[in-house]
């Protein structure tokens, strides 16, 4: 697993890269809604296998319909996708899938690749052990690289598919109905369907599989929707 040294570089690169995209998409000034979207996003994240790291949920302002996530646990959903959800459930889902991401290290695993060839990571490694200029400069490099893979590549659909099957386990520990992110997925797509601006195209096998993952850990029951806790903080 990965060394103390290791969760500090993730936790570093996440933090300058949250605050980003918070300068490009500054959080909603909604202290309430802050709270709420907080509160739902540790309830999942009680549940995930990184013990070594703090997740941080906000809700920032765009109209785009989306959701991101930064190593060290970082995530951040949009205005516009707060906006398209029907219930709690869906907000959980959202939120657990960015979580899987995290958890995958799917963003932080490119880090160390690039590393292994161009000592980005060794350098990343001496800020943590307090060294200034090389170590700066290894972090914005750092934090270029992951706003180019989270804003402009994006996901393989293996990678949004293991975020998935790491995510939905996490939505029935809360107890929360395990059906919401497929729903809200499935919505947001025949939303988009109808629109010029495809960006993220949901693959059928993606929604077939969030079924899948649906009935299997949902179990008898559905599990908590908390359409009117939602509501009252998402108008």
């Amino acid at each position: 697993g990965p060394t103390a040294a290791d969760v500090e570089v993730e936790v570093r690169v996440g933090r300058e890269v949250a605050a980003r995209i918070l300068r490009r998409h500054p959080r909603v000034p909604d202290p309430a809604l802050q709270g709420y979207v907080q509160r739902v996003g540790l309830s999942v994240a009680a549940f995930a296998p990184r013990g070594d790291l703090t997740f941080r949920f906000a809700v920032i302002d765009s109209d785009a319909v989306n959701a991101y996530s930064t190593p060290g646990g970082y995530v951040m959903v949009t205005r516009g996708a707060m906006g398209a959800m029907e219930d709690e459930a869906e907000l959980a889902g959202v939120l657990a899938h960015e979580i899987g991401h995290v958890v995958a290290g799917h963003v932080a695993r490119d880090l160390r690749l690039v590393g292994k060839d161009q000592g980005l990571w060794n350098s990343l490694l001496r800020i943590v052990g307090g060294a200034g200029g090389a170590g700066e400069a290894a972090l914005r490099q750092a934090a270029d690289a992951v706003m180019d893979r989270v804003f402009r590549k994006g996901y393989r659909v293996e990678e949004e598919l293991e975020a998935d099957r790491l995510a939905v386990p996490l939505l029935a520990a809360a107890g929360y109905d395990t059906g919401g992110l497929g729903r809200f997925l499935a919505r947001a797509e025949a939303a988009e369907a109808s629109s010029e601006a495809r960006t993220h195209p949901v693959p059928a096998e993606r929604l077939a599989e969030l079924d899948r993952l649906r009935a299997e850990w949902g179990g008898p029951t559905t599990g908590y929707r908390g359409e009117g806790r939602f509501h009252d903080h998402v108008r």
